[in-house]
């Protein structure tokens, strides 16, 4: 479920927060209004981002060290976008 909240994850796939808490959000999916905390949140998520592209492309290597890349579907989707932007809604 990459890349979801909480946003723990560098781009090695090592976690950085053992917290559940995403600070600057003041609800679950309400942004307070300190525009740092929004902007490092936003940071956060292009990070475990990029540990999702990484883990794509260990699962292509895969795929092709298998023999089976040609005729596999990998299927990536998203479920909602999501919005950074104090005393907003982050969705």
């Amino acid at each position: 479920m990459l890349p979801h909240l909480p946003w723990e994850h560098l781009p090695s796939g090592s976690r950085y927060n053992d917290r559940r808490e995403v600070p600057g959000l003041v609800r679950e999916d309400f942004w307070g209004p300190d525009e740092g905390l929004v902007a490092a949140a936003y940071y956060r998520l292009l990070l475990q981002t990029q540990a999702l592209d990484a883990l794509t492309g260990e699962l292509f290597e895969r795929l092709r060290d298998l023999g089976v890349f040609e005729e596999a579907m990998v299927i990536l989707t998203s479920d909602h976008g999501a919005s950074f932007r104090p005393d907003a809604s982050r969705r």
